[in-house]
């Protein structure tokens, strides 16, 4: 899911940059560990969201 030409990398780019600024913020990897998790646990969610907003059904 994380290769390859994706509609979810519109997603992906935001995300990885607010991963990146919470492990640069202290330098402690379980933070963003927890986020990401977070986020996956979200995504049940969050996709059908964005396919309704966007109405790119293909996510």
């Amino acid at each position: 899911m994380h290769t390859g030409p994706n509609p979810i990398l519109i997603v992906y780019l935001p995300m990885s940059i607010v991963l990146t600024s919470i492990y640069h913020r202290r330098r402690v990897l379980g933070e963003s560990i927890l986020v990401h998790g977070v986020f996956n646990a979200l995504l049940p969610i969050v996709i059908p969201l964005l396919q309704v907003i966007t109405g790119l059904y293909y996510l």
